[in-house]
């Protein structure tokens, strides 16, 4: 049986909300609208034709209902009302009041995702689904978040859009409170109108996402590869990086959860965890085992070749921006294949890291991994992140099917042998 602090409603509380009338005293752990989804402790909202028997069986505490046949035999406690639609509005609405959570509304079923599992990782944090009523009623009074679809009956704390043509209603600012925030994308066409109708219902407190070097929370540089990305943050002046799977319609998401994650006063590298595949990129911290290989086959044949440099020096110019030396590794005649003319985009800079070639022409290779071992005794190789780089390190590019420059498609370093190691300690 659930404990008190697990019961969401009780009769009397009910009663009050809805003005309806039990037939016996409950406790609910949840409240449930599709026979099929009930689980023992809910309270389930029905419609004509229900079968009550089949709730209870399922576990149903008690049943929210406007017509009892009279011939019906059920032990379990109804709550009557005029409206099962009504009465479910009226407890949603009745929950949203006494929560004590920040509740966001926010458009779009993917950013509303990555908002709960960032939240998620924050605190107590209630996910709203797909039906808003249930959703709402359905939260706990002592969470600290709750997320939901953008909609005025939410009345969200803080409101997140991404398309700001997506029909968004005065009625959103009009239910918010005048001390909520807006949180939308600054490279949408319509955003001055967005902002000028918030402003016009009372919103002061307004600010914006994406790559336009106006918004609050900014995607300064990424780099991208076959299986994710690597991105260079800007949040209200809090810079991060981070390393995360998707394209840069997920990164400028991204920017915008943890800009309502700022906003709340929570840590954001401590919300930015979840979506990463390693750990935060921190100056002077170890590297990630993440590394942003091309993986695609098809991009792999469309590609011209890998051409592999070693890191001559590096240059440290502050500020986490470096300068690599980087030579292009020479490879026996069998293994290398010619560059000609443009058929390999040689970046002089990617997000932070600038690159000055001291070769005038160079070769590709099929394997890098291999042709390096053959150039240094079949050496050992570990993959590491450009942002670690040292001098004696392998940079490996490749061209993309369609891209107009190469890409970094692994970063390499030759493994320390146990008895070098055994030196050294």
């Amino acid at each position: 049986m659930a404990g008190r602090s697990d019961i969401l409603w009780e009769s009397g509380e009910a009663e009050i909300v809805t003005g309806g009338t039990s037939t016996q005293s409950w406790m609910a752990t949840g409240i449930c609208v599709r026979a099929q989804d009930i689980k023992p402790g809910d309270l389930f909202v029905t419609y004509e034709g229900e079968d009550l028997k089949m709730a209870m069986r399922k576990g149903a505490v008690a049943a929210v209902v406007s017509h009892v046949p009279d011939d019906l035999k059920c032990d379990m406690p109804l709550l009557k009302v005029a409206s099962t639609y009504d009465a479910l509005r009226d407890l949603a609405r009745a929950a949203r009041f006494r929560s004590h959570a920040m509740v966001l509304a926010v458009q779009g079923l993917e950013m509303r995702q990555m908002v709960s599992q960032a939240f998620g990782a924050l605190g107590h944090m209630h996910d709203g689904g797909r039906i808003l009523s249930v959703g709402m009623a359905n939260m706990p009074e002592d969470y600290d978040f709750g997320v939901f679809a953008l909609a005025p009956p939410v009345r969200p704390d803080i409101a997140i859009i991404t398309d700001s043509k997506g029909g968004i209603s005065d009625r959103l600012f009009e239910n918010m409170p005048k001390t909520g925030a807006v949180i939308l994308s600054r490279d949408c066409s319509d955003y001055c109108n967005v902002v000028a109708r918030a402003k016009a219902h009372g919103i002061e407190n307004i600010y914006s996402f994406g790559i336009h070097t106006g918004a609050d929370a900014r995607v300064m540089e990424h780099l991208s590869a076959a299986n994710g990305m690597r991105l260079y943050l800007d949040i209200l002046g809090d810079k991060l990086s981070m390393v995360m799977d998707g394209d840069i319609h997920k990164a400028m998401a991204a920017a915008g959860v943890l800009l309502a994650v700022k906003i709340c006063g929570r840590n954001i590298r401590q919300a930015a965890h979840v979506w990463q595949e390693g750990n935060l990129l921190q100056p002077g911290g170890p590297a990630p085992s993440v590394s942003l290989f091309e993986g695609s086959e098809s991009v792999k044949r469309a590609s011209t070749g890998k051409a592999v440099f070693r890191v001559q020096n590096l240059i440290d110019l502050g500020a986490g921006c470096q300068t690599a030396i980087l030579d292009n590794v020479s490879f026996p005649a069998v293994n290398a294949a010619a560059v000609q003319k443009n058929d390999l985009a040689i970046p002089r800079r990617i997000a932070n890291l600038n690159f000055v070639y001291t070769c005038k022409s160079f070769s590709t290779v099929t394997n890098a991994h291999a042709a390096i071992r053959n150039t240094h005794a079949r050496a050992k190789l570990e993959e590491i992140v450009p942002e670690v780089l040292s001098p004696g390190d392998f940079i490996v590019f490749e061209q993309q099917a369609r891209a107009e420059k190469a890409t970094i498609a692994e970063a390499l370093r030759l493994k320390v042998r146990r008895k070098e190691k055994r030196e050294g300690l």
